[in-house]
């Protein structure tokens, strides 16, 4: 009896190979990270009592905009490349 996978392995007779290199930039990881990170550190911060509270509050909105800029900056680059490739497709 043949193998049933050798259906599908036949199939495709141009081997695709392998680009090599850097893999594409998940921004939505990117942004979750850079925002996770951030509120960790601002609570680490808050709970060792380096500073306080009011001066504390006024840290909060600091890794939303740090991961914001991080996503905006990642959606230009990662655009850029994938043009310059060859593979733009429109949204």
């Amino acid at each position: 009896m043949s193998d049933p996978t050798q259906a599908y392995l036949d199939l495709d007779e141009t081997p695709v190979e392998p680009r090599g290199g850097r893999h594409e930039l998940n921004v939505a990881h990117l942004v979750m990270g850079v925002a996770f990170t951030g509120i960790a550190l601002v609570w680490l911060v808050g709970g060792v009592g380096l500073l306080p509270d009011a001066d504390l509050r006024l840290l909060v909105p600091v890794p939303f905009l740090l991961a914001g800029g991080l996503g905006l900056l990642g959606i230009v680059l990662s655009s850029r490349r994938r043009r310059r490739r060859g593979d733009d497709w429109s949204w």
